[in-house]
């Protein structure tokens, strides 16, 4: 008989931009990962935003994950078009794709991440950083 999986609990970090916008704090949780692989287990735990105090969110509520796929150290993450947004703070491009990167990279197997908007390559959100080819650890946005 088929011996039934508990899931699986895993502790992982999340990054969110501090309230001025200017560095990224790390937010420790432990998601269940039902069935569900631990990558996409963190970018739905980023995407539902945070409630901790000198933290902000800035991924656009409405937007979904499509999926993440992880291949020869990159991570591919598709999210919806709704992630390109009119962005409220100066550097809201740096601080969504740093958050993104980031809370990936955690993950010592991944070395770098391709943001794909509806599945497909974009040149940026708004027009401030290169998103074409994949992006490495943006630590010097970490706290």
């Amino acid at each position: 008989q088929a011996t039934e999986k508990k899931p699986q609990k895993l502790t992982i970090k999340v990054y969110y931009p501090d309230e001025q916008g200017m560095k990224l704090i790390a937010d420790k949780r432990t998601v269940t990962l039902d069935g569900q692989e631990k990558y996409t287990a963190a970018m739905e735990s980023l995407l539902e935003g945070t409630k901790e105090k000198g933290q902000t969110n800035i991924i656009p509520k409405q937007t979904k994950l499509r999926s993440v796929k992880v291949e020869n150290g990159t991570a591919t993450v598709d999210f919806t078009g709704d992630l390109r947004k009119d962005f409220v703070v100066l550097d809201g491009e740096t601080m969504l794709v740093g958050s993104v990167v980031d809370t990936l990279t955690e993950f010592p197997e991944v070395k770098k991440v391709q943001i794909l908007i509806d599945g497909k390559k974009v040149e940026s959100l708004s027009g401030h950083m290169d998103l074409s080819q994949p992006m490495g650890r943006m630590a010097d946005l970490l706290k």
